[in-house]
């Protein structure tokens, strides 16, 4: 016997590679042979004995069992809080331009959920600051670039009766949210004009006497605000219902209710134009703008009555203007008439503003100009101004032009006082200042010169009187020569009382003799009494500049009669 039939385990290994065929394996009866099905009288099948076990493996009957499936582990059901689930739809419902994951927190999250929990809670506002996300309980009283808001629905926050409480399936009928960008009145007119007047407008289901009651409120309210979003760049618009659009003109001049809607709309818009034509006189009132000012006044005001001029063509405003001059309404002949003058006004402007045009670049140098070159720009701003004068349709009348020339007056000024430095004046910077004040008071009177020089000339060559108002262009500026000249008093009482040079005090006198002592006693009393007269002085100090202010005089006066 070899040595692989004496050990069971090597004896299998032997069989198999001797009859090439693999041996059964997990109850798998092997190919081709057959199972004896031989069973005890019990009916089971006798276990092998270790004998059997030894014998060959083809021998031994194999009995297939079923496999019992195993059940798969159940998996825990996961209940989620309805206040998590509401905060969720919250946070996914919040459209910020910037708005990122990281910028949540659990601080966050807690204040999303105590909104939704508190029924006294009525907003709440989300909004970006400094790369930080910030919720409120009040809409911000600053403007803010983009805010989203969420609000709870009356009957949410009900005093009349309990409120339901929010659920994850209710949230969104009991919640009202949206996200305002940029300027709140535009926002503002952006949703009426586009989301709720079409909606209030075109409902058909309320009675005649509500939708006609609240459709002139809400007219009114629209033309206001279009109005106000406007005016806030400088421009005026018309606001043009939406209704008396469609249909029969005819049909629609029979209905008093809407024409007297028609008739609100033409009365704004009546106003609006009263009141572009009346800011030209408002500006040239104005005390202190310059010459720049002038030519950007006409700039705006070109941009304002072309576009008010191309507005009254627009086929909006001739249907409505129809319709009620089929209706006979009183309102048409007046906004006719202002109409007319917008075309014309506009025409004025654009003809004021290519003659003033030439003007800007002389001006704009002179409004960088130090007082000491000033003089010699002035001859050919004044000449510019003559040529103006000749040949402008309609900028060539006394008033306007004696108004420029007092804006040329404002803007010499002004680049005078940015030369004088008060501060340095009661610091006892005296030298430097003097200087500084020397020519701007050479500055002013140059020009006076000039002007009379250039009236002179106009008068010999040109047939056109030089009838100008003399005294109106020249009365700030004889104010502010005083002004610098009772600045340079100051500047001499540092010198004399207070020993001052150019920001250094100079050493006292020694006084000799037997007196000296005294006198050195006295003057000191005299600079220390100086000192306080000089710092009560520099409390006004804002209105000495201010040629307009003539409380100047009263607190000057009690200064100066101290040293006279």
């Amino acid at each position: 016997m070899d040595d692989a039939e004496k050990k069971p385990g090597g004896s299998r290994k032997s069989t198999a590679k001797s009859t090439g065929r693999k041996t059964p394996q997990s109850g798998r009866s092997s190919p081709g042979k057959k199972s004896t099905g031989k069973k005890t009288p019990t009916g089971k099948t006798p276990e092998p004995t270790q004998e059997a076990t030894d014998a060959p493996v083809e021998n031994v009957p194999v009995i297939e069992a079923p496999l019992e499936e195993e059940e798969p582990p159940k998996e825990e059901e996961i209940v989620l809080d309805p206040l998590d689930v509401m905060m969720v739809m919250v946070k996914d419902r919040v459209m910020l331009e910037g708005l990122t994951a990281s910028m949540w927190t659990d601080e966050h999250n807690e204040r999303v959920k105590s909104f939704l929990s508190n029924e006294e809670d009525k907003i709440l506002v989300l909004r970006i600051s400094n790369d930080w996300l910030l919720l409120e309980s009040e809409i911000p009283t600053l403007p803010c670039e983009e805010l989203t808001y969420i609000i709870k629905n009356r009957e949410t926050v009900s005093m009349f009766s309990e409120a339901e409480s929010l659920t994850p399936n209710n949230l969104l009928k009991k919640l009202q949210y949206g996200t305002i960008k940029g300027n709140n009145v535009e926002s503002l007119m952006r949703v009426m004009n586009n989301i709720y007047a079409p909606i209030f407008f075109e409902n058909t289901s309320w009675p005649d006497s509500i939708k006609n009651d609240f459709s002139a409120q809400l007219h009114k309210f629209l033309a206001t605000l279009t109005d106000t979003r406007w005016k806030m760049e400088g421009k005026t618009v018309l606001y043009v219902p939406s209704e008396g659009q469609k249909g029969d003109p005819e049909v629609a001049s029979r209905d008093k209710e809407l024409v007297g809607r028609l008739e609100t709309a033409m009365i704004h818009w009546t106003r609006q134009i009263k009141e572009v034509l009346s800011s030209q006189d408002n500006f040239e009132m104005s005390e202190n703008s310059g010459p720049l000012d002038e030519i950007e006044f006409w700039k705006n005001r070109c941009s304002d009555l072309s576009g008010i001029s191309s507005q009254l063509d627009k086929p909006g405003v001739k249907r409505i203007s129809y319709v009620l001059e089929l209706a006979k309404s009183s309102y048409v002949g007046p906004f006719t008439k202002l109409s007319g003058q917008i075309k014309e006004g506009s025409r004025q402007a654009e003809s004021n503003l290519k003659f003033l045009h030439v003007l800007k670049d002389p001006c704009a140098d002179l409004a960088d100009a130090k007082p000491a070159d000033i003089p010699n720009m002035l001859p050919k701003i004044l000449n510019l101004i003559r040529m103006i004068w000749v040949n402008s349709e309609f900028y060539k009348t006394r008033e306007r032009l004696t108004g420029l020339l007092r804006k040329l007056s404002n803007e010499i000024i002004k680049r005078c006082c940015a030369e004088i430095s008060l501060d340095n004046i009661f610091d006892g910077y005296v030298t430097s200042s003097i200087r500084t004040l020397e020519q701007s008071i050479e500055c002013c009177e140059k020009w006076k010169a000039i002007y009379d020089k250039t009236a002179q000339l106009h008068h010999k060559f040109s047939s056109t009187g030089w009838v100008l108002d003399k005294s109106s262009i020249f009365a700030q500026v004889d104010a502010f020569v005083q002004r610098c000249k009772d600045l340079m008093e100051v500047c001499e009482c540092q010198i004399l009382f207070k020993r001052m040079e150019d920001g250094s005090q100079k050493e006292m006198p020694h006084f000799i003799g037997q007196r000296g002592p005294e006198i050195a006693k006295s003057l000191l009393e005299i600079e220390s009494s100086f000192n306080r007269n000089l710092a009560q002085l520099r409390l006004v100090k804002r209105s000495i500049l201010d040629v307009k202010a003539t409380s100047w005089h009263d607190d000057y006066n009690k200064y100066y009669l101290r040293y006279t």
